[in-house]
C-alpha cells in the first residue's frame, strides 16, 4: 500500500496572532491578540469577539462578521463622532519563528528527510469594515517577498481577499431591516467552507487535506519512492485548493431558530473559472452551497452545529482561443463534492468539529494517462477531526492564555481514474 505519512513540526509568531504549532499531538499556544482594527474602532477590548488569549471567535465575534463587520448602530459609520481619530482600519500580520519537516513515508527509498530553519513566512496588510451603512468590505494583500517561507523560496505578491458586501436586502422587499437573512458579497473571498482554513490555528502552514487534494496526483510527490509506476502520478485537469480566494458572488444569511436556541445559516455561490481553478479566460462556472443549524449557542465556542455543503461544476481541460497559456481555460468538465461537517463543544474548554467528504471527478479531467490503461470516473473519500481545549488554568502555565489540539486527516480512494493503478494508491494520513 503506497501511503503518505505527512508529518510536520511549526514554531510560528504572527505579528498580532501568536501561534505554535507541534507535530502530532497538541499544540501550545500563548497569550495572543487578535487583528486589532474593530479593537481601536469601538474601543474594545479583543476578547469582546475574540476567546481569551487566542484568536478564535467566540459566539459574538462570529455574528459580527456574519453581520457585515457591523454592530447595526450609527457608531458603526466611519464618520461618526465616537470613531477615535487615531482609528486606521489596516492591520498588519507576517509569521516568524522556527520552522523544521520531516517527510517520508516507511519503507521509501532514502528513508525520511527532514530539514529546520528559523526565518519568516508571508506579510499581510488586512483592512475590513464598511464604507456605509450595510455596505461591508473586506481586503487582503500579500506583497512579493524574495526571502520568504523560512528562506526555501520566494513568494509573488497578490490579493487573498478582496470583496464588497451589501448586507440586509431583504429590507427592500418588505422584511426586517435587522434580520441579516440576505446579504451578497462579490469579489474575491473564501468560500464558508465547513471550517475555516484560514481562521484555525493549524492552517498557517498545514492545510486541511480534503479542500486540497486531487485525484491522481500525489500529495505531497516527495513522499513516494521514486521507483513507483505511479510516482508522479496519473494527471487531472487544473484543480488546486479549494480553501483559497475565489472570484465570485455569493448570496449569504442568517437567523436565529428559537427552537434550537442557535442559528440557521446559508451560504450560495456562483465562482468563475477565472480563478484557480482555471486562468487566463475560464468560461465554465463553479456552484458552491453550505447550510449549518447550531443548538445552544453558535456551535463553535458554545454549543453544537451540524451542516452540509455540496461543490458542483466543471474544471478547464483545454485552452481558450484567446489566451496564451493551454490547458486551463475551456472544455469544462465535471466535479461533484458532497460533505457533511458538525462541531461540539464541552464545558466552554473543548471543542470537537470535523468533516467527511465524498468526491466524484469526471474520466475526462483524468489527462496525461493514456499509457496507463483506460480511465474511469475517479472516486474518493476524505475528512478531518479537530480536538481543541482551552484550559480554563493549565498547571505550570497559569490562567488562560493557551490552548492544545490534535488534528487527524486521511483520503480514501474509492475507485482511482486509471484502472491500472492500485486501489489504494494516494491514501493519506496526516497528522497535526
Amino acid at each position: 500500500m503506497l501511503r503518505t505519512i505527512r508529518k510536520r513540526s511549526l514554531v510560528i509568531i504572527v505579528l498580532g496572532l501568536l501561534s505554535f504549532v507541534s507535530y502530532e499531538w497538541s499544540l501550545l499556544v500563548p497569550k495572543a491578540d487578535a487583528i486589532p482594527a474593530f479593537a481601536r474602532k469601538y474601543n474594545f477590548a479583543c476578547n469582546v469577539c475574540h476567546v481569551p488569549g487566542f484568536p478564535k471567535l467566540n459566539d459574538f465575534g462570529n455574528l459580527f462578521r456574519d453581520h457585515g463587520y457591523q454592530l447595526g448602530s450609527e457608531s458603526d459609520l466611519p464618520e461618526h463622532e465616537s470613531i477615535n481619530m487615531g482609528y486606521w482600519p489596516v492591520s498588519l500580520r507576517a509569521q516568524v519563528g522556527y520552522r523544521s519537516q520531516t517527510y517520508g513515508p516507511p519503507g521509501a527509498n532514502g528513508g525520511e528527510v527532514s530539514t529546520g530553519s528559523f526565518g519568516f513566512k508571508t506579510l499581510n496588510l488586512l483592512s475590513y469594515g464598511i464604507l456605509s451603512k450595510d455596505i461591508s468590505y473586506g481586503l487582503i494583500y500579500a506583497p512579493a517577498l524574495n526571502s520568504a517561507d523560512y528562506g526555501s523560496s520566494p513568494t509573488q505578491g497578490d490579493l487573498p481577499n478582496a470583496f464588497v458586501r451589501f448586507n440586509n436586502l431583504q429590507r427592500f422587499l418588505g422584511g426586517d431591516a435587522n434580520s441579516y437573512w440576505m446579504n451578497v458579497k462579490i469579489g474575491k473571498y473564501e468560500p464558508e467552507l465547513p471550517f475555516s482554513a484560514f481562521r484555525n490555528p493549524t492552517q498557517f502552514n498545514t492545510p486541511i487535506v480534503m479542500y486540497n487534494y486531487r485525484a491522481g496526483s500525489p500529495y505531497t510527490s516527495a513522499n513516494f519512492p521514486s521507483n513507483s509506476r505511479v510516482s508522479n502520478g496519473y494527471g487531472d485537469a487544473t484543480m488546486p485548493s479549494l480553501q483559497q480566494g475565489l472570484n465570485g458572488a455569493e448570496l449569504a444569511g442568517i437567523k436565529p431558530t428559537s427552537f434550537t436556541n442557535g442559528y440557521f445559516r446559508y451560504s450560495l455561490n456562483a465562482f468563475s473559472t477565472t480563478g484557480p481553478f482555471g486562468n487566463n479566460g475560464g468560461r465554465d462556472m463553479i456552484f458552491y452551497g453550505h447550510m449549518t443549524q447550531s443548538f445552544d449557542g453558535y456551535g463553535i465556542v458554545s454549543g453544537h452545529r451540524i451542516g452540509i455543503s455540496w461543490w458542483h461544476g466543471d474544471s478547464p481541460t483545454t485552452a481558450n482561443g484567446l489566451t496564451t497559456t493551454s490547458g486551463t481555460s475551456g472544455n469544462g468538465k465535471t466535479f461533484d463534492r458532497v460533505a457533511l461537517d458538525a462541531s461540539t463543544t464541552f464545558d466552554g474548554q473543548w471543542n470537537l468539529f470535523g468533516s467527511v467528504i465524498h468526491a466524484n471527478d469526471s474520466k475526462d479531467l483524468i489527462t496525461n494517462s493514456t499509457a496507463l490503461g483506460p480511465r474511469q470516473d475517479a472516486v474518493w473519500n476524505g475528512g478531518f477531526a479537530e480536538l481543541d481545549w482551552y484550559p480554563t488554568e493549565l498547571p505550570f502555565f497559569g490562567t488562560p492564555g493557551r490552548l492544545l489540539l490534535y488534528r487527524y486527516d486521511l483520503v480514501r480512494n474509492e475507485q482511482q481514474g486509471i484502472r491500472t493503478v492500485p486501489g489504494n494508491y494516494n491514501n493519506v494520513d496526516s497528522h497535526i
